[in-house]
């Protein structure tokens, strides 16, 4: 079991039960679900899938909370990339750690300029996905390596 799991069945025990409250509005775990459902909705039709690593850049809100859900339940791995960090910084993150793509908030899009290897698309009205320029392989999947050829017909 996993968070995206705990969460799922978190919903499924308390559904109207406050997740996040904030000075503006109230989400219950199931009104939340929907938003995070569309969101896994949008992604994987825009390739994200099990499996990659995607950084989140955006500012610490619901919002965030809401996409690391999302991007955990493609099955996906959240590399955060925090707003605060300098361009250096956030460079080095880049460059140590493989990542598929990331989601920015469009008004702090032009931070990732250097890293950025297609035109953004939007998720919403604020949050985009953008291709990221590869400046390190992935790991190799642990599981793939210790399984034999005879393992893997079998599957």
């Amino acid at each position: 079991m996993n968070l995206f799991d705990v969460f799922l069945e978190t919903v499924r025990r308390q559904p109207d039960h406050p997740l996040i409250i904030t000075s503006m509005e109230t989400h219950t775990y199931q009104s939340f679900q929907i938003q995070v459902e569309r969101l896994i909705e949008k992604l994987g039709d825009q390739g994200v899938e099990s499996g990659q690593c995607i950084g989140l850049h955006y500012p610490n809100s619901p919002d965030y909370i809401r996409l690391t859900y999302a991007i955990w339940g493609c099955g996906a791995c959240v590399v955060p990339i925090p707003v605060e960090l300098s361009a250096s910084e956030k460079a080095q993150i880049f460059h140590n750690i493989h990542m598929d793509a990331v989601i920015s908030k469009s008004d702090i899009l032009d931070e990732l300029a250097a890293i950025q290897n297609s035109p953004p698309l939007f998720l919403d009205d604020e949050a985009v996905l953008i291709a990221a320029i590869q400046y390190c392989a992935h790991p190799p999947n642990q599981n793939s390596q210790n399984r034999t050829p005879k393992d893997s017909d079998s599957k």
